[in-house]
């Protein structure tokens, strides 16, 4: 997906396209690659790309739809990514001297640099997607996970583990540790 930035006419370029299962098969390989999600839909997208003197200005939405692991239950789960509205800046790399100086805020950090007489918009959706995606997925916000002694699904039935015994192993060392009382 390179534009040249000497073919954007002044009135901006119009892109909506969906992107097919063989485009997806690296993005998000490191995530994929250990069974945490992969890509139930083609990624779609809808960008109006703009520019003014060297500076290119992408601006649109994004869909699709990953399949991930529960970070509690390990169930699968559908989890839509709808990003609405996203804006993103390239600028030329003879810029970036004059940016290493500056202080930026979050919204000026969604841009980056280019070399020569092309962008690559691929490389903006994969972003977005990326940055989309959560870092700890849940099935839904209640969900209760598995118990740490038996493995059963909280959400589906009772624990019958005693209640005794809900202190979590991995600090069972703590209980032997003894503090003094500070005075």
């Amino acid at each position: 997906m390179i534009l040249n930035i000497e073919e954007i006419p002044i009135s901006g370029l119009d892109i909506k396209q969906t992107l097919d299962q063989d485009w997806l098969k690296d993005t998000l390989r490191d995530i994929r690659e250990t069974g945490e999600c992969r890509f139930s839909a083609p990624i779609s997208f809808d960008l109006r790309v703009t520019k003014s003197s060297r500076n290119v200005f992408v601006h649109g939405n994004i869909a699709t739809n990953l399949v991930m692991k529960c970070s509690r239950c390990l169930k699968d789960f559908d989890y839509p990514i709808l990003i609405h509205n996203f804006k993103y800046t390239f600028c030329p790399a003879e810029d970036k001297r004059v940016v290493d100086d500056l202080e930026l805020s979050g919204e000026d950090l969604e841009f980056s640099f280019y070399l020569g007489e092309e962008i690559n918009i691929a490389q903006v959706i994969l972003e977005q997607v990326t940055l989309a995606v959560p870092f700890k997925p849940l099935c839904h916000d209640l969900c209760r996970g598995l118990c740490y002694q038996c493995g059963t699904d909280l959400n589906k039935e009772r624990c019958e583990c005693s209640k005794e015994n809900k202190f979590n192993i991995r600090f069972s060392k703590l209980r032997d540790l003894k503090v003094e009382s500070i005075k």
